[in-house]
């Protein structure tokens, strides 16, 4: 039970950012309350990472020669810093949690992925039908959430999330994985049908985020293909098709 609502807490924080607690002195997320408690339960459980200072530390002095020379302020720099660092940190720990065992990890990821993309189903077909608790999802209590329109039905699926790049950020690698499934006949995490969902669920985002993973995985299958000199037209005909 403890290990289910630990995933939960871990996940939360890619696939739910809707409600803010509060906005100033910064915007506070719901999913920030399971990030601080597991991030101080990790650090008690798990050595620190000292080969993150080798990254860290360089950024830190650029950040304070841009403050220095006035090309950033010091409240600017140490909230996009700080964000960069615990999200580095925190996840470095959730790797360590599974025990480096990335099978597992995106086991778990695929569920939640697919999870998200049926919420996103329905409010496709919500959307479709005219029924407004189905696809808009404010009166839930989301203040940090919209109905997004746009894209060819009139809407831009988000599911779950503020803004529909959000979404195809966080199922991108779920999208990939989908994709190879339905080209090699696989059923890596999940089954073929359940990837078929996750890749109508991301077109559906009409996200340039959407139309840059899709680039990335024809890129990433033409390799796997051996076909690399075909990439000279697939990269144009990639543009052409959604630009």
């Amino acid at each position: 039970m403890l290990s289910k609502l630990i995933d939960l807490g871990i996940f939360s924080i890619l696939f739910f950012s809707v409600i803010i607690l509060f906005k100033t002195p910064f915007e506070f997320y719901l999913n920030y309350i399971p990030l601080i408690l597991l991030l101080i339960v990790f650090i008690f459980k798990y050595r620190f990472p000292t080969q993150i200072f080798y990254i860290f530390v360089p950024l830190l002095i650029f950040g304070l020669i841009n403050i220095f020379f006035e090309n950033d302020t010091f409240a600017d720099f140490l909230k996009i810093y700080l964000n960069i660092f615990i999200g580095v940190l925190f996840f470095y720990y959730v790797f360590e949690y599974y025990e480096r065992d990335i099978v597992k990890f995106f086991s778990i990821y695929m569920i939640f992925s697919f999870g998200v993309c049926v919420i996103g189903l329905l409010q496709f077909i919500s959307f479709l039908i005219g029924f407004k608790y189905g696809y808009n999802y404010s009166w839930l209590g989301f203040n940090k959430w919209g109905v997004i329109s746009g894209g060819s039905f009139g809407i831009r699926i988000n599911s779950f999330f503020s803004e529909p790049s959000y979404m195809a950020a966080s199922i991108g690698p779920a999208f990939f994985i989908s994709v190879y499934n339905l080209f090699f006949r696989a059923s890596y995490f999940i089954t073929r049908n359940k990837s078929i969902l996750i890749i109508i669920i991301y077109l559906l985002t009409f996200s340039s985020v959407a139309y840059l993973g899709i680039l990335f995985v024809v890129i990433l299958l033409l390799i796997n293909y051996g076909i690399v000199r075909y990439l000279v037209f697939a990269v144009p005909a990639v543009f052409i098709i959604f630009y």
